[in-house]
């Protein structure tokens, strides 16, 4: 299961290229998740180890491998992150708490455990 997941994990890095970085980065900004692997396969498909290819696309340039390739990586996860962290930081103002509130449930946040983050931030 794993080893499958990792695999498709890979494979769309590796085809997609930055826009799967800028993708993934926006979504770890807001669902923590491992930005840090991304931004591993990220050098990883800018040195030509994952594909074959001609190299990095991006808006239907060529940009081919190395330093360029890193450049574009570096740069869709950057842009991700903040786009990201953005759509976080939207959802945090015109939700907050009340958002919380209803809908943590889902995310295994039930109003004590609001209470006791608060008092834990208060201190």
């Amino acid at each position: 299961m794993l080893a499958s997941v990792s695999s498709s994990f890979t494979s769309q890095v590796a085809t997609h290229g930055a826009y799967a970085v800028f993708l993934l980065m926006m979504v770890d900004a807001v669902f923590p998740a491992a930005s840090e692997l991304v931004m591993l396969y990220a050098g990883a498909v800018a040195a030509g180890t994952f594909s074959s290819g001609a190299g990095i696309t991006v808006f239907g340039i060529t940009v081919g491998y190395g330093f360029g390739a890193y450049v574009v990586m570096a740069l869709a996860g950057t842009l991700g992150y903040l786009v990201g962290s953005l759509i976080g930081w939207a959802i945090g103002l015109y939700g907050g708490r009340p958002l919380l509130e209803r809908h943590g449930r889902w995310f295994h946040i039930t109003p004590e455990n609001l209470v006791r983050a608060e008092a834990w931030f208060d201190r």
